[in-house]
């Protein structure tokens, strides 16, 4: 009985351990397969000619016109910003700037409208009020803004209305 009882144990010692072994494997190709670099980051980063510009975003309709200035520093994880927001219709003008920054090794992901999904790479800054500016990934041709921790009504009016463009 004992023996018997060995064997089994051993039996499935054996077969957890191919298991993991799978796992594992399949684990590691994903992550290599998949996944860019801090190195492939950088790189693009430095393709774009970002550290070189200073780079303008606007959204405009009839009521509001948002306008976000980021000047990136010499890495792709550190921005210096200037957000300006004109809200034509309750005669309010407001800007804000600061420093905001991006954990190197992590994109998000965020959702369009018709649900398409899609990286961007978030920058955060705590300056008089929260914000959030979510980039598109690897071309940083446009972005959202999210705003927390200000007052209510201030809240609303900073968050973006839509996508803000890069200006050419």
């Amino acid at each position: 009985m004992k023996i018997c009882l060995f064997i089994l144990s051993l039996i499935f010692i054996i077969s957890c351990s191919k298991d993991n072994e799978k796992v594992n494997s399949g684990t590691e190709k994903i992550s290599v397969d998949s996944l860019s670099t801090q190195e492939d980051d950088e790189n693009a980063f430095h393709n774009l000619g970002l550290q070189e510009k200073n780079l303008k975003y606007s959204y405009r309709n009839d009521s509001i016109v948002q306008r976000l200035t980021v000047k990136f520093s010499n890495n792709i994880d550190t921005i210096r910003f200037t957000y300006s927001i004109l809200n034509k219709i309750a005669n309010l003008s407001k800007s804000y700037d600061g420093i905001a920054v991006s954990d190197p090794m992590q994109i998000e992901a965020s959702e369009d409208e018709e649900g398409n999904m899609y990286p961007v790479k978030v920058y955060y800054s705590k300056s008089n009020c929260w914000f959030g500016f979510s980039f598109d990934y690897k071309k940083y041709e446009w972005l959202s803004i999210k705003a927390a921790d200000c007052t209510e009504a201030e809240n609303k009016q900073l968050n973006s209305i839509d996508i803000l463009r890069l200006e050419k």
